[in-house]
């Protein structure tokens, strides 16, 4: 079995949030794959609450992190935190993979 095959991609207010702190960042949203896995887990009360990761993979750079989420919630922060950071690279890996820096042609 793949173990990637029980991720899915990420949805709603977090998928919305994850995509606001990219642009906010400078990234382009395209460069990267947003996709959650959730599970139960016993809590120590035995009372089950959904536990989950959040994978984020920058495709220009090969980078993939995991998050670890639970009724807290504090992936987005560790997220943003990492984007200030740079781990996940610089931006001129995206100016370059869309041309923004690009010298103007020359007249020969």
């Amino acid at each position: 079995m793949n173990p990637r095959s029980s991720f899915t991609p990420l949805t709603g207010s977090e998928y919305d949030t994850a995509i606001t702190l990219l642009v906010e960042s400078g990234f382009d949203p395209g460069e990267f794959v947003l996709e959650e896995q959730r599970f139960e887990a016993q809590a120590d009360s035995r009372v089950p609450h959904v536990s989950k990761l959040v994978s984020v993979i920058r495709l220009a750079i090969g980078l993939h992190l995991r998050y670890t989420a639970g009724n807290a919630g504090t992936w987005p922060c560790e997220f943003e935190r990492d984007l200030r950071c740079g781990t996940y690279g610089d931006l001129a890996v995206t100016a370059a993979n869309h041309g923004a820096h690009s010298p103007p042609p020359r007249t020969w």
